[in-house]
């Protein structure tokens, strides 16, 4: 614990209050320093309902108070407390007439019934020159934040509202989002983590063009998609004072990715502003998302400006064209893309034409490569494998024809790569976790194969047991069937 003139600081101090004794020592220090306190910070303690008031009473005469910081105060306790608890911190700072500037109740988990205690002390006097309200992972949901909303419209002073965690939803957003329509000073506005979706992004967008004062928005971690995406944009025209733009993990996919693209330099102000614009993680795949990025930070003006476009689809010949054409003209963040589909179907193709082609080729490695495709492009959701691989390993089978006169040396080096069949150079078995992709393709191929290599496969699959095969089902029986026309 620290004080002086004007702050008593309890925080991170993980002291657990039950009751008036538990508190005295806090209280005593919040009464020593009443004529004069401006900040109280309690954040990481435990504050049950006697300890509560206590504190709120020696709160009565800090009429000076500004900074109300109760941060992560009632981790363990009922929600049934909660309430109680907080309705005595605050009529403790209504009665003494405080005007508060910051309050941030982030980190309690109090949920609809919390925000039911502070609705009416968020809407009275003491709220009324407020700058910053935080109210980040509280639970609230759609009931709670519909509640915060019929007050947010009263705090005509706010330029700061943290609202993230909460499950606001659609409907809980849009409530908030029409309250913060009647606001103008905002100037950091975060609802991140919500389960935001079109429709609610629709209110927020009008929000924006209320709030042209914005410095920072994040948005992150909702579902934009590409219609909500271009909404957010048209709203981001209005913020001539933006700075930090967090879209991360929004689902905004290539489109919607186009269309905040669009905004920037369609509005000369935002152009000039900004100096952070996050989009990581949004789907954004292939070529021409990558070349129309290009084209559009090539036209904004020359300054300081980090663009973070990572974990997303472009590919790796994207990525490198991205960074060759645009080095220095912006921070720009590429990190862990998770590559374009096209983009590995081309390399996959060309690497199985050049396996074909080449002299160097083995038998070995034509098997090798039929059942490692088939085992990582299975789909696991829609339990097949591509038809591109599929009429690849039909090519890749067709060339084992050239590289050995014996068929049953064809089905045996199958089998030894999908690990049912003892590998010559060393006498074990390859490991394999999954023969789900190998036996739909053997299916696939069973037209391909002479008598030889079906009745290879039908006694090393069909007879032996072995517990990776059973563990297919329906996948194995599948292929037997076809092996056995």
């Amino acid at each position: 614990m620290s004080t002086n003139n004007t702050i008593v600081d309890f925080s991170g101090q993980g002291l657990k209050l039950d009751n008036a004794s538990d508190a005295q020592k806090i209280a005593d220090s919040i009464s020593n320093e009443s004529s004069n306190l401006v900040t109280i910070n309690l954040e990481g303690n435990t504050l049950g309902i006697e300890a509560a008031e206590l504190i709120g009473q020696s709160l009565e005469k800090a009429s000076k108070l500004r900074f109300a910081l109760l941060k992560d105060l009632f981790t363990g306790r009922l929600k049934t407390e909660i309430p109680d608890a907080l309705k005595h911190l605050t009529n403790g700072i209504l009665k003494a007439n405080a005007k508060l500037e910051e309050l941030d109740l982030s980190d309690n988990a109090f949920g609809p019934i919390g925000m039911k205690a502070l609705v009416d002390f968020l809407g009275s006097e003491s709220c009324s020159e407020l700058k910053v309200l935080k109210l980040n992972n509280n639970g609230l949901g759609v009931q709670g934040s519909t509640l915060l909303s019929t007050v947010v419209d009263k705090l005509t002073k706010l330029e700061v509202l943290i609202c993230g965690r909460n499950r606001l939803e659609n409907e809980g957003s849009i409530a908030m989002s029409k309250s913060l329509q009647k606001l103008s000073n905002l100037t950091r506005l975060e609802m991140f983590q919500n389960g935001i979706r079109f429709e609610g992004m629709k209110e927020i967008s009008l929000a924006l063009q209320s709030n042209k004062n914005l410095v920072e928005l994040n948005l992150n971690d909702n579902t934009m998609t590409d219609e909500g995406a271009k909404l957010i944009a048209d709203g981001l025209k209005f913020l001539s004072k933006l700075k930090v733009a967090n879209f991360g993990d929004c689902l905004t996919r290539t489109k919607g990715f186009k269309s905040i693209l669009d905004a920037l330099i369609e509005s000369k102000a935002l152009n000039s502003t900004l100096t952070e614009l996050i989009l990581n993680g949004n789907e954004i795949k292939g070529a021409d998302a990558g070349q129309y990025f290009i084209q559009i930070v090539s036209k904004l003006s020359d300054r300081s400006l980090k663009i973070d476009l990572s974990s997303n689809c472009f590919g790796e010949r994207t990525v490198n064209r991205i960074q060759e054409e645009l080095n220095g003209k912006i921070n720009l963040v590429l990190d862990d893309d998770e590559g374009d589909e096209d983009e590995k179907d081309s390399d996959v193709e060309e690497k199985v034409n050049k396996l074909i082609r080449s002299p160097d080729t083995t038998l070995d490695d034509l098997c090798s490569q039929i059942i490692n495709l088939s085992i990582e492009s299975f789909d696991q959701s829609e339990q097949k494998v591509p038809e591109k691989i599929l009429k690849q390993s039909e090519e890749l089978l067709a060339a084992t024809s050239t590289k050995t006169t014996s068929s049953f040396n064809v089905a045996s080096s199958l089998l030894v790569h999908m690990g049912l069949l003892k590998r010559e150079e060393d006498g074990k078995y390859k490991q394999i976790n999954d023969l789900r992709g190998p036996f739909l393709t053997l299916k696939n191929l069973s037209p391909k194969l002479d008598r030889t290599q079906k009745d290879v496969l039908q006694t090393f699959i069909g007879n032996k047991p072995n517990k990776l095969v059973d563990e297919t089902g329906k996948f194995k029986t599948q292929l037997m069937q076809s092996l056995f026309i």
